[in-house]
Parts: structure tokens; C-alpha cells; sequence
């Protein structure tokens, strides 16, 4: 028999779906993947212990899933992502760094779904017995039982999601580990975004900044030709003056997110951070890591007591609406700044 995968953002029916699909002496698994070590155990479990499973998070690893599972019979549930992060926010989960994640794997289950083979269902389609019905088939590739879909029509089945919770937060590690393995497996592209002190920056970071420097200057390059002190900048970051959030993928530095760090004289004690350059290669624009990179620059800032933050962006190059994105998060415009160049012109 042919194992199957049921893929979706949490809370959209998943739990159900596995009761649902556990049928005739097969058992469909829920979030199995969490529990496993490695993509080999995970695909191992298809075909053994379970006749397939329905996973809330295992579609970051979809590359790998298709690869190691090629005959599988392969679905995707659809649920809005508005809703989504609606009901998680019942069990107090928010901010914009759940909502950017719930976006980002809405869009892998958008490519799962284009993939040959895969079928693809709605949260609310689910509520219609035909949509149960094209699940059950497609899945078990059985004729469907309306006996035992009326025994479960109008259950409620969910999950202890605080335990959940707790599990996924005490095995993060081995979870990391996880994507990982599919990562490497499935042919696609480990991120990884952080603090990252200068040392180890520099002196890649130097050909982004020159990218960088070319793209937004416009201008002002003509006075103000790129050349990155180098001594400053280490010694600036070494006393704590900047904070720098970098994204690599694949080991290859993407781009960064820099803060000025000082003292607000207007108001004693409090700690305050001016953007720096914040820049991403164009090359993996696709991987949307602009607001990966400003989200965990400012629970970066926050770690270190940052109270007040003053983002800003430049007239040229792709952050120009970026004021938008801004307000968004809380921010409020306060001030317009401007460029007065005082030195004799070169050019002159």
C-alpha cells in the first residue's frame, strides 16, 4: 500500500484528519515528525508502525518528504493564515514573527500543492462530506466509508497544544536538527540568522556592504566614495556600540541587519538603538529574509534592554516603501532627515 502525507498549518483540522484516515486497520499518525531524529526515521515510520500522517510543521522538510516518500499519496490543507494565527492566539500565542512563519510555510504548502500528484484542500472544504470524501480516496486510494465518516462528522478532536508546546520547546534542538537533515536531503537552503560578533563577519561582509553602498547612495556616492573602516567597525562592535543580526544560507553570508547602540541624555538610564544598514543579496530575495532579519534584530535588541528603537530607510534602492512595513510593527513616523554636504566637492 502506498504510504500517505497530509500537510497544513496548525490548527486546521489535522487532528481530525488522522482519526479520520485511520481506517480498516491502517493508523494515520499525527505530527510525527517532531518525534523523530532524522528524515530516514521519519519516512521509515510510513509503510511500518503507520499507514501515513497529518503534519502541522513538516512541511518545511517538503523537498525531502517527496524525495524519500516518491510514491507516496501526497495532500495539502489550505486554511487562511488570518485565521490560523487567530486561533493560535486563543492559547496566547502572537506577535509578527508567528505571523511572518505562518506566512512563509502557507507559501511552501502553495508549492507543495503545484507539485504532480498532489492534491490540494480547504479547512472549510472539509466541512462538506465531498471534500471528505476526495480526502479519504485520494489518501487510502479505498472507496469511501460514509458510515464511518458520519461516526466522526461532528467530533471535536484536537490536541493538548500547551503540551505541544512544551514538547516542541524542550526538543528544539533535535528539531533544528531535523530540518537540517531535510535540508540537505531535499536540496534546499539552510538558513540560519542571528547575533554574529564582527570576527567572524568580516571580511565577507565587506563586497555586501560595497552592494550595498552601490545601491542606495545614488547621488551621494559621488562625495562619499565606499570604503568600510574596518578597524572602527570592529572596535564598535567589540565595546557593544553596534548590534549585528546576520542571515546565512548555506553557510553563505545573505545579509544583515545592523543597530547603533547608546544612551538616550534626554532620558537617564534608558537604552536606546539607531538602524544601521540593513541589507539582503538579491539572489535570495526569495527566501524573504528582509523581515526575518529586522524581527529577530529587534528581539535581539530587546534581549539586550533596548527600550526605544528608531528604524529608518533610505530614498533609493528596494526600501523605499519601507515605512509601511515600519507602521506595521508599532512604529510612528517622528522626524525626516537630511543630507547637507559641507566638504568641497571632488568634482570641483
Amino acid at each position: 500500500m502506498k504510504p500517505f502525507v497530509v500537510l497544513s498549518l496548525p490548527r486546521s483540522r489535522s487532528a481530525w484528519v488522522a482519526s479520520f484516515l485511520s481506517y480498516g486497520g491502517r493508523k494515520c499518525g499525527h505530527d510525527l515528525a517532531p518525534t523523530c531524529a532524522s528524515m530516514a526515521e521519519f519516512a521509515a515510520l510510513l509503510g511500518g508502525d503507520y499507514a501515513g500522517t497529518a503534519e502541522t510543521g513538516a512541511v518545511v522538510g517538503w523537498r525531502a518528504i517527496l524525495k524519500l516518500l516518491p510514491s507516496a499519496n501526497v495532500a495539502v490543507i489550505r486554511r487562511p493564515v488570518a485565521e490560523v494565527y487567530a486561533s493560535l492566539g486563543k492559547f496566547g500565542l502572537d506577535g509578527q514573527a508567528l505571523m511572518d512563519e505562518l506566512r512563509e510555510r502557507d507559501a511552501m504548502l502553495g508549492e507543495v500543492a503545484r507539485q504532480p500528484g498532489v492534491r490540494s484542500f480547504t479547512f472549510s472544504g472539509l466541512s462538506d462530506p465531498r471534500g471528505c470524501q476526495e480526502l479519504f480516496e485520494h489518501c487510502l486510494d479505498l472507496p469511501f466509508d460514509w458510515e464511518w465518516w458520519e461516526s466522526l462528522a461532528y467530533r471535536n478532536i484536537q490536541i493538548d497544544v500547551p503540551a505541544r508546546l512544551k514538547y516542541i520547546t524542550e526538543n528544539r534542538s533535535r528539531i533544528e536538527a531535523l530540518k537540517r537533515d531535510a535540508a540537505r536531503i531535499g536540496g534546499g537552503s539552510l538558513v540560519v540568522i542571528g547575533h554574529e560578533p564582527w570576527a567572524s563577519l568580516w571580511p565577507e561582509i565587506d563586497s555586501l556592504g560595497a552592494e550595498h553602498f552601490a545601491e542606495v547612495e545614488g547621488d551621494l556616492a559621488k562625495n562619499r566614495p565606499y570604503r568600510l573602516d574596518e578597524p572602527t567597525m570592529c572596535a564598535m562592535a567589540a565595546s557593544g556600540g553596534i548590534r549585528i543580526t546576520s542571515a546565512r544560507v548555506d553557510g553563505e553570508l545573505a545579509g544583515y541587519c545592523m543597530w547603533n547602540i547608546s544612551k538616550d541624555v534626554e532620558s537617564a538610564g534608558m537604552l536606546i538603538a539607531t538602524h544601521g544598514p540593513w541589507f539582503v543579496k538579491q539572489k535570495f530575495a526569495r527566501l524573504a529574509l528582509g523581515q526575518k532579519l529586522f524581527d529577530a534584530s529587534i528581539a535581539d535588541l530587546r534581549s539586550i534592554g533596548v527600550k526605544n528603537a528608531f528604524p529608518h530607510h533610505r530614498l533609493e534602492g528596494r526600501g523605499v516603501k519601507l515605512g509601511a512595513f515600519y507602521k506595521r510593527r508599532g512604529a510612528v513616523e517622528v522626524q525626516r532627515t537630511y543630507s547637507l554636504w559641507l566638504g568641497e566637492s571632488p568634482h570641483a
